[in-house]
Parts: structure tokens; sequence; C-alpha cells
């Protein structure tokens, strides 16, 4: 949420350098939840 904020206030191209810096791997499809199965919420 904090890089949203960021991206929001300094602009995207600000947002995605951080993303880069920090090794942030984020995952904008919110379809897919990669623990969604290990907390059983899918089958």
């Amino acid at each position: 949420m904090t890089l949203a904020v960021i991206s929001r206030l300094y602009g995207d191209k600000v947002g995605e350098w951080l993303e880069l810096v920090t090794e942030y791997d984020a995952h904008r499809n919110s379809a897919w939840d990669p623990f969604a199965k290990k907390a059983g919420l899918v089958k």
C-alpha cells in the first residue's frame, strides 16, 4: 500500500523505481492469491 501512496504523491515513475530498487514483487492481479490454497480458501 505504501507504494500506491508514493505513486499517487510522486508519480508512477517514482513508484516503479522504488519497486525496482527495493526488489518488491508486486502482485497486481486481485484474482491471484498465492496464499489462498494454503489458507483453505480455494480447492
